[in-house]
């Protein structure tokens, strides 16, 4: 039987420093303008010695890729899956596509997926988070990028035929440019390291590890105190409620049902099985707001998304434990 209050007490901790953020942005001691150099301290600085920690201390036979092709056949499932809304006559589809399937496609796989496994299984074993983040900077950032790089072509042609203008081509820059930010993530970054240093066969050195440590644990607190920033300048719901439903729906639970079934299609092991589909089920990223708001498409929806899910993150993990011990599937 889960036990779930380890996880349960998880999900308190981070909306704890969430609120903590919040109330420090409410009373005006941090703004969302203070919160932007933190972001990024967390970003450049801590995210990529902790992924290097995670990875360079293991041998590179006991490295295991496979989440991250479940991570990746999933996001590309959900980018397929939400396709289909399309069929209805919205004003402008692809805008409505766009700016509904990225926030339940990039998820939080470090902030709060990292805390939950550990809470859940060894903490030695958490390496498959790393390997499942690397499907948001090689799979669902670009796919949405290029595809809203496509977007602002067509709808920049429509405006410049109303106009009596030529139609502006489709640029290879947009794709360039996509792969040149995917290049220079300090997340993948992080992997590649860490991937490169567990196949050279050298010993781990102490004091690498504690440099690592001791950079890489600001990530979670100071990620979840800018995270209760960023709330406190949005609203709760800031997109309408069948699109809220529609994408707490995905992001919950759509995307595990396709992790569960690529891990039964290409052979996993149950045990591995049944982390990626509750992995698969965290909030969707913080990165997604500035993403979106970068790309003027869909920031309302990521904001509501990033709130929503964090809070109902732990209640959903329940409900996919009660529903795979029910029906046992993937027991360990």
């Amino acid at each position: 039987m889960t036990d779930y209050l380890p996880v349960i007490q998880v999900g308190v901790a981070m909306l704890l420093i969430i609120a903590v953020g919040f109330i420090l942005a409410k009373l005006k001691i941090v703004t969302l303008k203070d919160s932007g150099p933190l972001n990024s301290v967390v970003f450049f600085i801590g995210f990529m010695p902790l992924i290097i920690r995670g990875i360079a201390p293991k041998k590179l036979a006991e490295l295991d890729f496979k989440p991250f092709g479940i991570a990746a056949l999933m996001s590309i499932s959900t980018y397929c899956a939400v396709a289909f809304m399309m069929i209805y006559p919205f004003e402008d589809r692809m805008k409505m596509y766009l700016s509904t399937v990225f926030p339940t496609a990039y998820i939080n796989y470090i902030i709060s997926g990292i805390p939950v496994f550990n809470a859940l299984w060894p903490a030695k074993e958490n390496v498959m988070v790393s390997m499942m983040m690397i499907s948001n900077d090689l799979i669902s950032s670009p796919i949405f990028l290029i595809m809203v790089g496509i977007y602002n072509v067509i709808a920049g042609n429509r405006k410049r035929v109303e106009n009596g203008l030529p139609p502006e081509k489709f640029s290879l820059k947009i794709i360039g440019k996509v792969l040149l930010n995917v290049v220079k993530s300090p997340i993948l970054i992080g992997n590649v390291i860490g991937i490169c240093y567990s196949a050279c066969n050298i010993e781990y050195p102490i004091f690498l590890d504690r440099l690592f440590q001791y950079a890489g644990d600001m990530v979670f607190a100071l990620a979840l105190i800018c995270v209760g920033v960023f709330l406190a300048q949005h609203s709760l719901i800031s997109c309408g409620w069948i699109q809220f439903i529609f994408c707490l729906i995905v992001r919950m639970f759509i995307g595990s049902i396709f992790a569960g079934l690529w891990c039964k299609a290409l052979g996993m092991s149950n045990r591995l099985s049944r982390q990626c589909m509750i992995i698969g089920a965290q909030p969707t990223a913080v990165a997604s707001y500035a993403l979106t708001s970068g790309a003027h498409m869909g920031e309302g929806v990521a904001s509501t998304m990033i709130f929503w899910t964090t809070v109902l993150c732990v209640p959903a993990i329940i409900v996919w434990f009660s529903v795979l011990n029910g029906l046992h599937i993937y027991e360990d």
